[in-house]
């Protein structure tokens, strides 16, 4: 067993046009879950969150730091992940006992909005993107912002348990 069992590949399919990453966050993802007590919905969500931003955290190119914020009326009012560069991963959720017995971003986060911030340290300000939250997974929610922002479909795959989160 490696130190580390959590792993970022890339890959490039060029005679199809499709660049992608799959992400399996093993210790890393149970490294941040030490002494939390989410209800597994919740803990999926941020699991999810986690590893979509290890995928486009992967992509930064320079020193900076990205923050992807969900915030709304639902029992999970708050769901932050935090992942620089080198891949450094937090992440927080502040939800209410509710959330227990709800499932997927609608019911657990309501209407709301996500934030997505880049801070660079050669920028005077931080590049900061809200959007409102249109999807009932995780990996809706980011396909239809990175369809909006890049101009181009995009397709994420996410699963998470109390043991790994990963995505494609």
């Amino acid at each position: 067993m490696s130190i580390s069992d959590s792993y970022v590949q890339r890959f490039l399919l060029e005679d199809l046009d499709i660049r992608g990453a799959i992400v399996k966050l093993d210790d890393v993802w149970r490294a941040l879950l030490e002494n939390r007590d989410y209800p597994a919905p919740v803990r999926d969500l941020l699991g999810a969150m986690g590893a979509i931003a290890t995928v486009i955290g992967g992509n930064l190119k320079q020193p900076g730091r990205l923050t992807m914020q969900m915030q709304g009326h639902g029992p999970l009012s708050l769901l932050v992940v935090d992942c620089t560069e080198t891949l450094n991963l937090r992440g927080y959720a502040k939800a209410s006992e509710d959330a227990a017995g709800k499932t997927g971003v609608t019911d657990l986060i309501g209407d709301g909005q996500l934030l997505l911030t880049l801070d660079m340290p050669d920028q005077r300000r931080p590049y900061q993107s809200y959007v409102p939250i249109e999807g009932d997974t995780v990996a809706q929610v980011f396909e239809h912002y990175l369809t909006q922002s890049e101009q181009q479909p995009a397709l994420l795959r996410t699963t998470c348990s109390g043991q790994a989160a990963a995505c494609l």
